[in-house]
């Protein structure tokens, strides 16, 4: 009879370990195991170039609108020189080609006037405004070339402002995968920034375990890193499709899918310092429970 008693405590601690039940005194208590979530934001490089400032370490908290980083910008800036100089040259042209247009359209005007009076020849007038014709046509695509050194320029003044890092939000940065003097490309990470001041946990909950959670549903939240302190939370979410199946169906054994549903929860009473990943218990006690006290 002991023995009996013995195994049938065993085994119902066999299955509170797999379905992330706690059995006590006979009633069930739905508790999880989860890691704790901070929304985290990746700093790319926008621009090639080689890290000549590096003004964060892990473990800095940044404000949004910081220079992470600067790039060393000696190569756009010669660009820039070239572009401005190329830009000058095309404006001279242009005053020039409109001061020789200028006299072709008095001589063309003046030798319309005489062709109409038949002073001058068909070839004559054909010449006079052909050399007008060339001359407008001149200005127009030096004009067009200035639009293009512009639009050169603009495409510089773009890269030169990517070349200081910014922060694009507020946090502490979680990693750092440049170094000073390193050469880095478009696209290449340069540091991760973790916003702490909003952090929740999101538990997969399997569906036989739903009718235990509720939206509001108040619920207490412990730490592996604050084993004697006992913190509370809320369920602010339950996904409204399952995240993944456990179990699949066979044909053999009839078995169907045991399905699993995300929960976040979010914390309220935290006032220890936390950090992504850690691990977290979600107690949402016997029965769902929301703030009104309803079950």
């Amino acid at each position: 009879m002991l023995l009996a008693v013995v195994l049938i405590i065993v085994g119902a601690i066999a299955l509170s370990a797999f379905t992330g039940e706690d059995v006590v005194a006979g009633t069930k208590e739905l508790t999880v195991q989860s890691t704790l979530e901070m929304e985290e934001t990746n700093i790319n490089s926008q621009t090639g170039g080689q890290i000549q400032q590096l003004n964060i370490k892990e473990g800095d908290s940044v404000t949004q609108g910081q220079v992470l980083a600067v790039i060393n910008s000696d190569t756009l800036n010669t660009q820039k020189e070239q572009v401005l100089a190329n830009i000058e040259t095309i404006q001279g042209q242009i005053l020039s080609a409109e001061t020789s247009r200028n006299l072709k359209q008095v001589n063309f005007e003046r030798m319309s006037q005489l062709y109409t009076a038949g002073a001058i020849s068909q070839s004559a007038y054909d010449g006079a405004k052909a050399e007008y014709d060339v001359a407008n046509a001149s200005i127009i695509t030096l004009k067009g070339q200035l639009e293009s050194a512009k639009a050169a320029m603009a495409e510089v003044d773009t890269y030169l402002t990517k070349t200081e890092i910014v922060a694009p939000t507020s946090g502490v940065i979680t990693e750092v995968n440049v170094e000073v003097g390193e050469l880095v490309s478009s696209g290449i990470p340069i540091a991760v920034i973790t916003d702490t001041s909003d952090p929740w946990v999101l538990c997969n909950v399997m569906e036989k375990d739903l009718s235990k959670v509720a939206l509001n549903q108040s619920v207490e939240v412990t730490f592996q890193a604050y084993p004697d302190q006992v913190f509370h939370g809320t369920v602010k979410e339950i996904n409204k499709s399952a995240d993944f199946a456990v179990k699949r169906a066979t044909n053999s054994n009839g078995e169907f899918d045991v399905l699993a549903f995300g929960v976040n929860v979010e914390l309220i009473d935290v006032d220890e310092p936390l950090y992504a990943g850690m691990t977290v218990t979600v107690n949402f006690g016997e029965n769902s429970r929301n703030d009104n006290g309803e079950n």
